[in-house]
């Protein structure tokens, strides 16, 4: 298991825009807006915890804004727009589209403005650095994981967030692939997106459910589809007899998982990713060296582990 980055601060999180300024008197005039798909959710608010402590600790401005759902392409458009008016020197953006944000990522680009993807990728070579979990890989994890716990047999259900980010679709290849690899014996009966939406989710889980009595177990690749498909599960009486395997961590996870609905998930480690998203923009705005990839940490989780210091700390990042 990868090493957790330890959170303990806690950032409480009211507005759509939340302003914050490095210090009283920051050492240089340099400001990054960082945008993030949505800014409800403790992930999220964990994301935009590490950005603001970064900017605290480099001397910097920023600006902290998230769109009202993560399926509000035009809203985040806006912001970006928004920003280059405001006078950003650089946007850390976890882009809500893979495709659909170029446009205007690169309209802003050509204005001079230095950008940093985060969490999720866009279809341009614009961005100096991308800072993200790597979703392949972390869907392979979740296989590895899920396969053993299988037995290396059954049908099962994989549940994506989005068709329309590459990160999505990149943990669900992932774990498709990964999965024929090493447990052949394991029949992926389907790979559905809920595209950002919880009943959706729901309904997904719930049609697989009942059109495969012999379903063995479930994937599902964020927070919103873990959290639709152990609502499907626990509605069709199904908690412990199938088994499943989610993503991201956030308190309806934990209590499926005292519940014994859901047997593990991925984490990310939120706090590195917005802190680091902050830091290669700021070296890039100074001209120094930029690492164009940067992996953050993953774990599993289960309810073997959970009350670990490490992974506790992770699950907990505001306290208990």
């Amino acid at each position: 298991m990868k090493k957790v980055l330890t959170l303990v601060l806690c950032l409480m999180l009211t507005l759509t825009v939340l302003p914050a300024f490095a210090g009283e008197s920051p050492n240089e005039d340099l400001y990054v807006a960082f945008i993030s798909k949505a800014y409800a959710g403790d992930f999220w608010k964990t994301v935009f915890l590490g950005a603001e402590t970064a900017a605290k600790d480099l001397g910097i401005q920023i600006t902290i804004e998230g769109c009202d759902t993560e399926a509000s392409i035009d809203q985040q458009v806006q912001l970006v727009e928004n920003a280059v008016i405001k006078g950003a020197d650089a946007i850390c953006i976890a882009a809500l589209d893979t495709e659909g944000m170029v446009p205007c990522i690169e309209a802003a680009y050509e204005k001079g403005v230095i950008f940093v993807t985060y969490n999720s990728l866009i279809a341009s070579d614009v961005a100096v650095a991308h800072v993200a979990t790597d979703n392949y890989i972390a869907g392979e994890f979740a296989a590895e994981k899920m396969g053993e716990m299988l037995g290396g047999e059954g049908k099962v259900a994989v549940i994506g967030t989005s068709d329309a980010t590459q990160g999505s679709v990149n943990r669900c290849n992932g774990f498709v692939n990964k999965m024929a690899e090493l447990y052949p014996e394991v029949e992926i009966v389907s790979v559905l997106y809920a595209q950002s939406d919880l009943n959706r989710a729901i309904a997904i889980a719930t049609d697989n459910i009942t059109a495969n009595p012999d379903l063995a177990g479930i994937f599902a690749n964020n927070d919103v589809t873990t959290i639709g498909a152990g609502t499907a599960i626990t509605e069709q009486n199904m908690s412990g007899k199938l088994l499943f395997v989610g993503f991201d961590s956030c308190e309806e996870n934990i209590a499926f998982l005292e519940a014994g609905t859901l047997q593990g998930w991925v984490a990310q480690d939120p706090f590195r990713m917005g802190y680091q998203a902050v830091e290669a923009a700021v070296k890039a705005l100074r001209g120094e060296e930029v690492v164009p990839k940067v992996d953050t940490d993953i774990a599993f989780v289960t309810i073997d582990n959970y009350l670990d210091p490490e992974i506790e700390a992770l699950l907990y990042p505001f306290g208990k």
